[in-house]
């Protein structure tokens, strides 16, 4: 089971700098970094293995499935959202047809599942990067949502979301409720790249308050890539920030 006390979450909006922040943490202190994304939908050690195999596989996709089969080898309990019963299709149909709080509301179950499951299935201190958009509940949109849904097709909608117990602001507070070290990684809107600017969750994700009670600390990361590929001297001092914060928190020699 994951080490609360000692482990280090870094929750925040798209491009706010979430993974050069976890990846820095964990080389300068040697925990383990555990990036949510990479899990969500990990593949079989069979279809990793075939994909190493193949001989058409790109230098880049090689590479990429090392690092999977890694993951596999070392956690190969930890189940992902088609484990869970994701249905990619019903995902795309209703980002397509709905619009982005639809998708998220059929993804935030299979988000909470997989937090649940990594808190279980990995073992001591980690520094873990819960991936764009983790913690962000809207119930009142969700309540919404599902009467509109029931009102066009209630047998269709209960057949394709089949993890409603795991819907809810309540639900993802209680799951991080354990940890004591969680910092909502915050910028401005004109402090993301150009790409995170184009992703639609982030509109949200920039204007929740949600994050205010799961997070324990804010560091602001405005500015962090105001140089190409980013700025050394803001990522110091961010890692400074949280290292100080940390420290004030715990006597622990984690970090």
């Amino acid at each position: 089971m994951i080490d609360y006390n000692n482990s280090v979450v870094l929750i925040g909006a798209v491009g706010a700098g979430k993974s050069l922040i976890a990846r820095t943490l964990s080389k300068k202190y040697g925990i383990e970094y555990i990036m949510l994304d990479e899990f969500r939908h990990l593949p079989s050690i069979t279809h990793i293995n075939n994909v190493l195999n193949n001989v058409n596989t790109t230098p880049k996709k090689y590479d990429e499935f090392v690092r999977l089969k890694e993951l596999r080898e070392k956690y190969p309990n930890i189940r992902s959202y088609d484990d869970f019963g994701f249905n990619m299709y019903a995902a795309e149909y209703l980002r397509k047809n709905f619009g982005i709080v639809a998708w998220h509301y059929y993804v935030k179950p299979f988000e909470n599942m997989l937090i649940k499951e990594v808190c279980e299935k990995v073992n001591g201190a980690i520094i873990l990067d819960t991936g764009g958009g983790f913690a962000v509940s809207m119930d009142s949109r969700y309540l919404e949502l599902k009467s509109k849904f029931e009102s066009i097709d209630k047998e269709l909608f209960y057949k394709e979301f089949k993890h409603l117990e795991y819907v809810g602001k309540d639900v993802t507070y209680n799951l991080f409720k354990p940890f004591k070290h969680i910092y909502h990684i915050t910028v401005s809107q004109n402090g993301i790249s150009d790409k995170a600017k184009e992703n639609d969750l982030n509109n949200y994700l920039l204007q929740s308050g949600d994050y205010e009670k799961i997070c324990t600390d804010t560091i602001d990361t405005s500015g962090l890539f105001s140089d190409k590929p980013f700025s050394e001297d803001r990522l110091l001092n961010i890692t400074n920030k949280i290292e100080q914060t940390y420290r004030s928190k715990t006597s622990d020699d984690t970090m």
